[in-house]
């Protein structure tokens, strides 16, 4: 995934993530390390989370579907060769799942990532990054390492 997401940054698109409960938190937490810094000051780099805007997810859910929180948000943020990251760790959320759907429709590259389990995020990323549990705190413990030294390695670059 690190040369997927460097190649995303040197063209001058972004990470976009989604997910829901803690991984939600986690989306943004990831999006902090990329736009403010990890361990060294470095210029900021392109990423969003879905999930930060508490006034744009419930407009969406009451006006028009709790499903469709993430599309919504795609359709008006991202752009072709983004890469939309979905962090599910049963992959079967359904709002991640239109999520991808409407990005592989909309030349936006997706990655999942989920527990070990079959699911349907996993059948529609372009890349899965599978952790090998089924226990849900351990996925997030880790996919949160993978991200920081994802994270890490591309602070190498811009330093």
């Amino acid at each position: 995934m690190y040369d997927k997401f460097l190649e995303c940054f040197e063209r001058g698109n972004k990470l976009i993530f989604c997910g829901n409960g803690g991984s939600a938190a986690d989306c943004q937490h990831i999006v902090g390390e990329f736009i403010v810094k990890l361990s060294k000051l470095r210029k900021s780099l392109s990423a969003i989370s879905l999930t930060s805007n508490n006034s744009i997810i419930t407009a969406i859910a009451n006006d028009i579907d709790f499903n469709s929180i993430f599309v919504r948000q795609l359709e008006g943020i991202a752009k072709p060769n983004d890469i939309l990251i979905g962090i599910s760790t049963s992959g079967n959320s359904q709002n991640i799942i239109n999520a991808f759907e409407y990005a592989n429709e909309n030349n936006i590259y997706t990655v999942s990532v989920t527990g070990d389990t079959e699911n349907k995020l996993t059948d529609l990323g372009k890349s899965n990054i599978l952790i090998p549990s089924k226990n849900t705190q351990i996925i997030q413990e880790i996919y949160i390492m993978l991200f920081h030294i994802i994270c890490e390695k591309i602070d190498e670059i811009y330093l």
